[in-house]
């Protein structure tokens, strides 16, 4: 009786020393305390994923905080010594530890301080915007035991356009802008492999139009990122629709290239009208400053190309489709083959431009390219081509307001001396955009009030491209450099931009000093 008491003080104090010396790593990963390597490996890449920065768009912040505690957890509980130590003194043992054997070296990854994991993780160094940790290898810094046995799997997916997806890569399917199907498999199962070439012509011929890819659900493997899907048995097939915050819709049909095909392509975005000879000119004279497109077809629903090349160009094309059924347009247009594209060049007179590639996404996004900047370019109003300041009378004369048909590209600084040089960058390129629509303007931020129609701290530096007339933002999030705000304007001009809906228009603020 007295020895088990004993042992049980022992724990509480034990537990008590653990919870003065500070976080405790065990529980940030969700781990008990006997667990082994494996265990806290798999832990780690589970909260790798649930605080990913594309998963938690609406808490940044927050979420690369939860991830610098998990990244510290893990960098510790997976160095036998410094466990040993963190189990024995807690966290701060550790830091004296690590101080005492490098001096100057204030905790963290070896060679690594947590900003450093913060950009690779956030997209800083690694490109694509993925954090690129080597998770196979066993960590930041240690060579685990498991490199001789990287091999004995098969590839299955070698050659050919199925987009193998891993924790590292976790961002590109997070981003999503189409339809994904993925297919959960396990390397060394015969019945995952029965599959493999149905998989592999679902990803060549469905290329451009849904991703195609597969995780490998092998315990050694990407167990983690199952768990994260809530696939705990293979094979088996998920449909995601391109909304990121849609659920996947688990697929339980024949594994066939054209059932699988149906049914990824029935949950595809389409802003497509179907085109008779009864709304014709409707459609025709409906979104006037618009280039039209028309596919004359012979299927009784609507091709995923056309779908996925409408979605592409909203906003700068319109799509439509004509059936079989509608004989007069057929005959009006001389339509003498199925399926024929053509861009309306007078929808009027019943003429077009007829596409005469292959029916294939490439080639037909380089026909379609001209048409979706054409009529913007010839009948916008052009620019100034100069970099101005913005004054409270041209404000309240509705410049960059609801009156303002061109775009407002607004640079509101905090600090003329310290943003000279970025102000002279956007005054050295604004004469290239003389004939585009859009005028180039700076202004003190404290002289307008923006934060609660950009979604920003007001006061900040901050550039704005606004769509006044429309009510209709899009912010910069880059560098201050002459070549990535120039690349902002080249790609908002281009009609490529996302704009989000201004809650007020902007207003000025009396009484502020001037810039």
């Amino acid at each position: 009786m007295k020895a088990s008491i004993n042992f049980l003080l022992l724990l509480l104090a034990l537990s008590a020393v653990a919870t003065l010396a500070g976080e405790d790593y065990y529980k940030i990963l969700g781990v008990p305390r006997n667990a082994d390597e494996a265990a806290i490996k798999k832990a780690f890449k589970k909260m790798s994923l649930k605080y990913h920065p594309d998963k938690n768009r609406d808490k940044p912040e927050w979420a690369r905080e939860q991830y610098v505690k998990v990244a510290n957890a893990y960098e510790t509980l997976s160095d036998p010594e410094k466990r040993r130590i963190y189990d024995q003194r807690g966290e701060e043992g550790v830091r004296q530890h690590e101080g005492m054997k490098n001096q100057g070296g204030g905790g963290g990854f070896q060679g690594f301080s947590h900003e450093d994991i913060f950009s690779q993780f956030f997209g800083g160094g690694g490109g694509g915007g993925g954090f690129r940790f080597n998770f196979g290898g066993g960590g930041f810094h240690q060579q685990h035991h498991h490199q001789q046995r990287q091999n004995i799997h098969e590839d299955l997916w070698a050659q050919s356009d199925v987009k193998e997806l891993t924790i590292q890569e976790m961002s590109s399917f997070y981003r999503r802008e189409q339809v994904w199907i993925i297919f959960f498999y396990k390397s060394g199962q015969e019945e995952s492999k029965r599959y493999k070439d149905v998989w592999k012509e679902c990803a060549e011929k469905l290329y451009g139009i849904v991703t195609v890819a597969a995780v490998n659900c092998h315990e050694e493997k990407e167990d983690a990122l199952c768990e994260e899907f809530g696939v705990y048995s293979t094979p088996q097939i998920l449909v995601f629709p391109a909304n990121i915050a849609a659920d996947g819709i688990k697929y339980e049909g024949e594994m066939t290239y054209q059932a699988i095909s149906n049914f990824a392509t029935s949950h595809m975005e389409s802003f497509v009208r179907l085109v008779n000879d009864d709304n014709f000119e409707e459609f025709d004279k409906n979104d006037a400053d618009k280039n039209k497109v028309l596919l004359f077809t012979s299927r009784k629903s609507t091709p995923p190309l056309l779908k996925v090349l409408s979605k592409e160009y909203k906003g700068r094309l319109i799509f439509g489709e004509v059936r079989q059924s509608s004989k007069k347009l057929i005959e009006k247009f001389k339509i003498k083959k199925f399926p024929t594209l053509l861009v309306l060049t007078d929808g009027s007179l019943y003429l077009g431009t007829p596409y005469e590639g292959e029916f294939k996404k490439d080639h037909i996004v380089k026909f379609l390219r001209e048409y979706a900047y054409a009529t913007k370019q010839k009948t916008a109003p052009a620019g100034s081509g100069k970099l101005a300041e913005l004054t409270q009378k041209m404000v309240n004369e509705g410049v960059c307001g609801e009156s303002d048909e061109k775009l407002c590209f607004l640079y509101l600084a905090k600090s003329r001396s310290n943003e000279q040089e970025a102000i002279d960058a956007i005054a050295s390129f604004a004469p290239r955009y003389v004939n585009d629509p859009i005028n180039f303007y700076i202004a003190n931020s404290q002289n307008i009030a923006y934060s609660d129609s950009f979604k920003d701290v007001e006061g900040a530096p901050l550039i704005v491209i606004i769509k006044g007339k429309r009510g209709r933002y899009v912010k910069y999030d880059g560098d201050l450099t002459s070549e990535k705000i120039r690349n902002f304007v080249d790609y908002v001009v281009s009609g490529s931009a996302t704009f989000n809906r201004l809650k007020r228009n902007i207003k000025w603020v009396p009484g502020s000093a001037e810039l």
